[in-house]
């Protein structure tokens, strides 16, 4: 697997078969990347109003598809001020050089991929993130 960053692009899948590691941005990319297990740092940044009106209408403990299925921190989540080069460095050369953090990561990669191979993944997947918003509500 190469060691070069690449951006997305058309050919996403093709990069994802041959990454080591990704620095993916938070959103679907997450699931793919995992499904292709690709172990990963997730990002996000936005502006700062824009974080805090998102943080008051939507209160999810996390942004990653592969965490919130899970219903843990598998993957690192760097979000606004944590999201910096250096963490995201540092992040990623766990990803990279780690090999008992990336097989830890593989591993809930075969759980995430059992769960969402069974009939009806996408209403107990809604019915999921429903009720995590409904807990963290109140």
């Amino acid at each position: 697997k190469s060691e070069l960053i690449a951006m997305m692009s058309p050919a996403a899948y093709e990069i994802l078969k041959h990454a080591r590691a990704g620095v993916i941005k938070s959103g679907t990319s997450t699931l793919e990347a995992a499904l292709w297990n690709v172990p990963q740092v997730v990002v996000y940044k936005t502006s700062g109003v824009s974080f805090l009106i998102a943080k008051m209408l939507v209160k999810l403990k996390y942004i990653s598809l592969v965490n919130l299925i899970l219903s843990k921190e598998v993957v690192k989540e760097l979000i606004q001020e944590q999201c910096t080069a250096e963490a995201i460095q540092k992040a990623l050369q766990q990803c990279i050089a780690d090999e008992a953090y990336r097989n830890n990561i593989l591993q809930h990669y075969d759980t995430l991929n059992s769960q969402l191979h069974y009939e009806g993944v996408s209403n107990r997947l809604a019915h999921s993130i429903f009720n995590q918003l409904v807990q963290h509500a109140h």
